[in-house]
């Protein structure tokens, strides 16, 4: 099976044009997490189209873009523990 491995990090989105949308609690941080989904997202879908295994990571700081939920049949994981990794 192929793998891929996913590292996204809000310094790499799209739109994100200041420090201060990668700040939690900053503005535009909420957006740029939201435009940091759609982006990882979109990624997912077409490598699992080709038939690839997917593992994503939050690499932003505390890992804490709540980007995890949005990616059915990716495995996820996070620097803060959060995961869906099968056990």
């Amino acid at each position: 099976m192929k793998k891929l491995f996913i590292s996204a990090d809000l310094e790499g989105v799209s739109g994100v044009s200041s420090w201060e949308e990668t700040r939690y609690g900053g503005q535009g941080y909420d957006e740029a997490c939201r435009q940091m989904t759609r982006e990882v997202a979109a990624a997912c879908y077409a490598a699992q189209e080709l038939g690839y295994a997917v593992l994503v990571k939050d690499g932003h700081e505390d890992a804490a873009t709540s980007i995890l939920p949005v990616f059915p049949g990716a495995l996820c994981c996070t620097a803060a523990g959060r995961t869906n990794l099968p056990p």
